[in-house]
């Protein structure tokens, strides 16, 4: 989640908290707020905060990444090849590593995949974007 998202989630979080209070109805957690702003859960995933599609949970979405072969990641990747910080990685390895790694959110329920401080992409540089749910966009 970049700053622009953190900010934007946050005010909505607010202004539906500011809300609950004038109807009388705040008897939910800040955290509940940010849920409803998101569509679902924010979570801590290996290290990062990300939104989560809704009706998923962290369990949800490491048993999905476990799913994710490199034939589904090979059409953004011509050659089968991954750029993974700096290096060329085949689109298999990438895939075996997707649940131990840092995710930053795309949009709903699609993530970049970090390493390090760096998004990866194919060999042309076009940020690798993993779907885990059927309405990823």
């Amino acid at each position: 989640m970049n700053e622009n998202q953190r900010a934007d989630i946050a005010e909505a979080a607010y202004l539906i908290t500011a809300a609950w209070k004038a109807e009388g109805k705040f008897t939910a957690s800040a955290k509940d707020a940010v849920d409803l702003a998101v569509g679902g859960k924010v979570v801590d995933f290996n290290g990062k905060k990300v939104p989560l599609p809704p009706g998923m949970d962290d369990g949800d979405l490491t048993d999905r990444l476990k799913t994710i072969t490199g034939k589904d990641i090979a059409a953004q990747a011509p050659g089968g090849m991954v750029r993974v910080g700096g290096q060329d990685v085949p689109v298999d390895d990438l895939a075996k590593a997707l649940p131990d790694s840092q995710l930053v959110y795309a949009a709903e329920g699609a993530y970049y995949v970090l390493s390090g401080a760096r998004v990866v992409t194919n060999v042309q540089n076009k940020p690798i974007v993993i779907k885990v749910n059927s309405n990823a966009r």
